[in-house]
This record gives structure tokens, C-alpha cells and sequence, in this order.
């Protein structure tokens, strides 16, 4: 045998018990509130008293994306809805959803919708057109 923990025939590791729901129930609705805080595995494994392979594997089982698809997820819709409900400039809705720079801003919102912020802000104006 390996240095490796043996399974028990379903996957995971001899021992190994994902983390509970709520911790990371916690993170994920403080994340929504604020889309522009980071969320890192170092500092969510403090918070949630969890090592960093524990908490990741718990996240992605839970929730089916790892912790960056998912904040990345977050701050592209909460970026869209500011898109089409207010009128603020591209960067002061880059800087509320946590990216420093705008063309980062617009190159992530384009790899994820497949349109620049620009363009997701006019189709709103446009009658019957919607985004998602």
C-alpha cells in the first residue's frame, strides 16, 4: 500500500467526512452580499475551521463548482443586474463587483456572457431582448 489513505469503495478517503452544510452555507451568503470581497481558500478555511483540502472538496461537492467558478458565477450576475438597472459607469460596476481594473472587468464579463458589458447594458434598452 501507498502513502495514500485507502477508500472505502465510494471515493473519498478512509475517514474523510465532508464539511457540514452550514460552514459553508456561511461563506457562500456572505459572498453574495458582498461580490467584490475575495474569497480565498486560505481565509475561508479560517472561518470555516477547516483544512484547505476539506473545505475545497466539501465546497465543489456541495455546491458542484469549485470556490472561484462560484465567486466568479456571483460577481457576473450582480454586475448584469447593475448593467441593466442602473446607469452606472462600467467602472464603478467593475470596482462593486471586486475587480480593480476595468479591462479585467470587461474581459471576464466577455468570457463568461459572450458580450461586453456594453452591449449586455444596450440589449436591456432593447424591447423583448433579454440576456439570460
Amino acid at each position: 500500500m501507498t502513502g495514500r489513505a485507502r477508500s472505502r469503495g465510494h471515493g473519498l478517503p478512509f475517514g474523510f467526512r465532508p464539511p457540514s452544510a452550514p460552514s459553508c452555507t456561511r461563506s457562500v451568503s456572505k459572498s453574495r452580499a458582498n461580490p467584490a470581497a475575495p474569497l480565498t481558500v486560505p481565509r475561508l478555511s479560517v472561518k470555516s475551521r477547516l483544512n484547505r483540502n476539506k473545505l475545497h472538496f466539501g465546497f465543489k461537492q456541495q455546491f458542484g463548482v469549485s470556490i472561484h467558478e462560484y465567486q466568479t458565477e456571483v460577481r457576473m450576475q450582480v454586475a448584469l443586474k447593475l448593467l441593466q438597472t442602473t446607469e452606472l459607469p462600467i467602472g464603478q460596476i467593475a470596482e462593486r463587483v471586486g475587480y480593480g481594473e476595468p479591462t479585467n472587468f470587461t474581459a471576464a464579463f466577455r468570457k463568461h456572457f459572450e458580450i461586453p458589458p456594453r452591449e449586455a447594458r444596450a440589449q436591456t434598452r432593447s424591447p423583448g431582448e433579454t440576456l439570460l
